[in-house]
């Protein structure tokens, strides 16, 4: 039988947040050029931005929660 860790808890949710928050900055400097030069369309470009950075805010919103849960659990707040 294998330890294994599920795949979401490979890594932090800091480290994961810090990776998209790179990976869309990445597709923001980028996709304009991919838009320029017809690789991928305007509605594409926003639509996989969009989606980034929803994900990016949901993994946020989860580490605000479980950060708010350990305190309240710890009776600090």
């Amino acid at each position: 039988m294998t330890s294994e860790k599920p795949a979401h808890l490979k890594f932090p949710l800091e480290t994961q947040i810090a990776e998209l928050q790179r990976e869309l900055a990445m597709r923001r400097r980028i996709y304009p050029r991919f838009v320029e030069s017809k690789k991928i369309t305007r509605d594409q470009s926003s639509e996989r931005i969009d989606i980034l950075a929803c994900t990016l805010a949901l993994l946020q919103w989860l580490l605000d929660e479980q950060q708010a849960t350990l305190l309240a659990r710890d009776g600090t707040l």
